[in-house]
């Protein structure tokens, strides 16, 4: 015969088990009818799958490899923008080159492009431009230091530019991208984002191969930062279902956490002793436009945009990164705030940071 207690006991045991069960049910019925899938998580943000893909062919690379707007491409953005026909944004170079004014080129990527500034001319070089100064704007979208080194190659010479202004990103800019050719493109413009057009190995992509590469890497389960440690027995089983592969996502997470907090704890990070292959190519380019630019008695400046504040780590701090700018003489502004960029998802200015950005470089230019 049970005793009361025991009985008692059970009952609790068999109504916890049933409210569980229960809410396990509730919730991987309310999962599935929001579209999520067992074993399945997306590990890019926005990015579905579409019945077609649409590609635009709104950007084009020259036989120097030099990345520009397709202005034979008839889409809307591209005339609100202001592209010259040089491709890139703003007054034309024939114009600028009559100017009596000082004459700056500027070289970057979206930041020099005016990304996110409403409107776009109250970016900072549209700002420096209409404080006194012929502006030749060369900013690109996506690019880093090889398109760069690149800009800086054809443009120098023919342009004889009074200053020569790096715009150089700590958010992505310390990296080297393979060399392009005619007909290729760093990114392909399409409908369901900008897709990157070479894989880990840097072979080229079509967008239909760039597309499929993404499908093949979007789910986080699969993809190669996942741990393979733990028991595939394990995983296996919980990724049956919707509720079980974010506990397992959540597992996975947590351990490489502890993987990567005894890293810290076992390694000494020292950042005057870096050696990094990546870091020293960087330095080499950012170095041969500053040769170039003074064996045209041009100005040369290396602007730094650094990251946002939230969003420090040691891959775009400045100091552990110095070896970055062996031999040059960066200029970093020491005003800007989180609330000086545009969101928690667009790492770029906002009106206000760009308007702090162009006070710090006509700073620097009027006390030069």
């Amino acid at each position: 015969m049970i005793s009361r207690r025991p009985r008692a006991l059970i009952a609790k045991v068999g109504l916890c088990a049933f409210s569980t069960a229960f809410a396990f049910a509730v919730a991987e019925g309310t999962l599935r009818i929001c579209g999520q899938q067992p074993g399945f998580i997306s590990a890019y943000k926005d990015f579905k799958k579409v019945q077609t893909l649409a590609v635009s062919e709104s950007f084009r690379v020259d036989p120097s490899g030099i990345i520009s707007v397709n202005i034979d491409c008839e889409e809307e953005w591209i005339t609100t923008a202001g592209v010259n026909a040089q491709g890139f944004r703003g007054e034309d170079f024939s114009i600028v080159e009559k100017s009596d004014k000082k004459k700056i080129l500027f070289i970057g990527d979206s930041f020099t492009w005016g990304a996110s500034a409403e409107p776009i001319t109250s970016s900072f070089v549209d700002i420096v431009s209409q404080s006194g100064y012929a502006v030749f704007n060369t900013g690109i979208s996506g690019t880093g230091p090889s398109q760069y080194a690149n800009v800086a190659e054809k443009y120098i010479p023919a342009l004889r530019p009074d200053i020569v202004a790096v715009i150089f990103f700590m958010g992505n800019d310390i990296r080297i991208d393979p060399p392009l050719s005619p007909g290729q493109t760093l990114y392909h413009v399409t409908n369901v984002g900008w897709l990157y057009a070479f894989d880990s190995n840097g072979t080229y992509m079509d967008a239909d191969a760039a597309y499929h590469h993404y499908i093949k890497r979007s789910n986080m389960i699969k993809a190669k930062r996942s741990n393979v440690s733990l028991k595939n027995v394990i995983k296996n089983g919980l990724t049956r279902s919707v509720v079980g592969t974010y506990i397992w996502m959540g597992l996975n997470k947590t351990y490489l956490r502890l993987l990567r907090l005894e890293k810290k704890q076992n390694e000494s990070f020292n950042a005057d002793n870096r050696i990094n292959e990546k870091n020293k190519e960087v330095c080499r380019l950012l170095n041969d436009i500053q040769i170039l630019a003074h064996s045209y008695a041009s100005d040369f400046k290396l602007f730094i945009v650094p990251g946002r504040p939230s969003r420090i780590s040691i891959h775009n701090d400045i100091a552990y990164n110095r070896d970055v700018f062996e031999g040059l003489d960066p200029l970093c502004p020491q005003n800007l705030k989180e609330d000086d960029y545009r969101g928690k998802n667009d790492s770029h200015f906002n009106n206000k940071g760009h308007r702090k950005f162009a006070d710090f470089i006509l700073h620097v230019l009027h006390n030069n």
